[in-house]
């Protein structure tokens, strides 16, 4: 089983894990006690071969999943930001870069911070970023119309962002489930119908 999910909710971590077809041969978990980003830990499992494939924060700290990935589906560069205001410039600048969003996620109460997570070799060919004060309900659509999938997602207390990519590596039908309590019911339903969980977030819902 490997962690393919990470988040944070109502005063309890949550981590998706997959049993098959996740992509990782090993991982590793880093928990910190304050507000800031682990950054020597993360260039440490860089220089061994690990990529940042999941990021989650509470009111005060970060939990970051590092994970070795199986040859031929192995990011070749990776960088991150944590900023006070959503990157968006930063953002920009990657993509021209042929980097894409490979997690993203909030962390704080009062003085929210946000991390951005873009990686090279990703399994994608386009993406943009959906950030708005409600959920995105027409743009979302819109965009699934289009055929892209949503493939991260993170809100701090006003704002909510949705990433969605383009690539060879996703299904053909999604679904996006906001609620006002645990998911878990709605998400027992949709493993029934053979939909699986590809992202998690706390935050807005209306």
């Amino acid at each position: 089983m490997r962690i393919t999910s990470l988040n944070f909710a109502g005063n309890m971590w949550t981590a998706v894990l997959n049993a098959r077809n996740s992509g990782y041969t090993e991982q590793a978990l880093h928990y910190c006690h304050d507000s800031d980003f682990p950054r020597d830990w993360v260039r440490l499992k860089w220089e061994e071969s690990y990529f940042i494939t999941s990021v989650a924060g509470n009111d005060n700290c970060w939990g970051v999943v590092c994970s070795m990935m199986q040859r031929g589906r192995k990011y070749k560069q990776q960088s991150y930001i944590v900023a006070s205001t959503f990157p968006s410039k930063w953002i920009a600048e990657k993509w021209n870069s042929d980097y894409y969003i490979t997690a993203i996620a909030t962390q704080g109460r009062f003085q929210m911070q946000w991390c951005v997570v873009m990686s090279r070799g990703a399994p994608f060919k386009d993406q943009c970023v959906e950030l708005d004060f409600q959920y995105p309900s027409h743009s979302i659509h819109a965009r699934w119309d289009e055929n892209f999938m949503i493939t991260a997602v993170a809100c701090t207390q006003e704002q909510c962002a949705f990433v969605l990519s383009r690539g060879l590596s996703y299904g053909e039908e999604q679904r996006c489930t906001r609620t006002s309590h645990g998911p878990l019911h709605k998400i027992r339903e949709d493993w029934n119908d053979s939909l699986y969980v590809t992202c998690l977030s706390h935050g807005r819902v209306s």
